[in-house]
């Protein structure tokens, strides 16, 4: 009798495991029925190198530890951000994964405002603010630089 996580790998398909029952909708004498399929991740042929660069990235930073119980859970390093993922792809890189994580970056990732101690919570904010905008801004300029024109998104045929 194998476990539903009968093996820990990853690859271009992952485990699928379901009833037949539930997703087939046969009744049988026994109810019991395990079907196991693979269901793509990717088109076939796709580079698994990035994924498994990301993965083993965040592995890397993310030590396994056990809790009271023994169970074990990743802790993330304070210094795993979207900018360390980002910065695993080549300036040139315009794939989804590369945007995203440039976006995220932009988002959500500390900014140094490179202020002194003595500055007020009021200007901090302030400054903050713009910082963020500011990274914001660049983000659509850096990830759709590649288009010659901007795509239109609705076209009205106004007659």
């Amino acid at each position: 009798m194998w476990s539903i996580i009968d093996q820990v790998r990853f690859s271009v398909c992952v485990p699928w495991v379901r009833s037949a029952e539930r997703f087939f909708r046969k009744h049988t004498a026994n109810s019991s029925i395990i079907t196991k399929s693979a269901v793509p991740f990717s088109e076939p042929g796709t580079d698994i190198s990035v994924p498994t660069k990301l993965l083993s990235h965040h592995l890397t930073n993310s030590p396994i530890q056990l809790d009271a119980e023994g169970i074990p859970f990743a802790n993330p390093s304070s210094d795993l951000s979207f900018g360390t993922f980002a910065s695993l792809f080549p300036p040139t890189d315009q794939s989804f994964a590369a945007r995203l994580f440039r976006l995220g970056d932009a988002l959500f990732d500390d900014i140094d405002l490179r202020l002194d101690d003595s500055v007020s919570i009021d200007v901090r904010n302030r400054v903050h603010a713009v910082r963020r905008k500011e990274a914001l801004s660049k983000w659509p300029a850096s990830s759709f630089r590649h288009l010659k024109q901007p795509r239109k998104l609705c076209q009205f045929d106004v007659r």
